[in-house]
C-alpha cells in the first residue's frame, strides 16, 4: 500500500512539473498510473485510489525498472539463505 501511495505522489509531481518530460521508462509507467488514477485537482476521498495503487504496486508483472527500485522485488540471492544461517550460528 506504502508503495503505490508513494508512486501516486509521485505522479502528482510529475504532472506538476509538465510540460519537463522524464526518461521513457518513468513516463510510461505514469502513463498506467494515470489510467487507474486521476489527477488530484481538489480534495476528494482517496481510498479507492489508494486500493487502485495498491493494486498496481503488488501486480504479478512489475517493470524492470521499478523492481530495481524496490527490495521486495528483488530476485532472491542464491546466498540468501547461507548468510541467515551463519548469522544464527553466530547468535547462538
Amino acid at each position: 500500500t506504502i508503495v503505490g501511495i508513494e508512486a501516486m505522489a509521485a505522479a502528482q509531481g510529475i504532472d506538476f512539473l509538465r510540460p519537463l518530460q522524464s526518461s521513457a521508462a518513468i513516463e510510461q509507467e505514469h502513463a498506467q498510473i494515470r489510467t487507474r488514477v486521476a489527477f488530484l485537482a481538489r480534495d476528494r476521498f482517496l481510498a479507492h485510489d489508494i486500493e487502485a495503487m495498491r493494486a498496481w504496486a503488488m501486480r504479478e508483472q512489475c517493470p524492470p525498472v521499478v523492481a530495481r527500485l524496490l527490495p521486495s522485488r528483488a530476485a532472491p540471492r542464491e546466498d540468501a539463505h547461507a548468510g541467515d544461517v551463519a548469522m544464527h550460528r553466530r547468535s547462538t
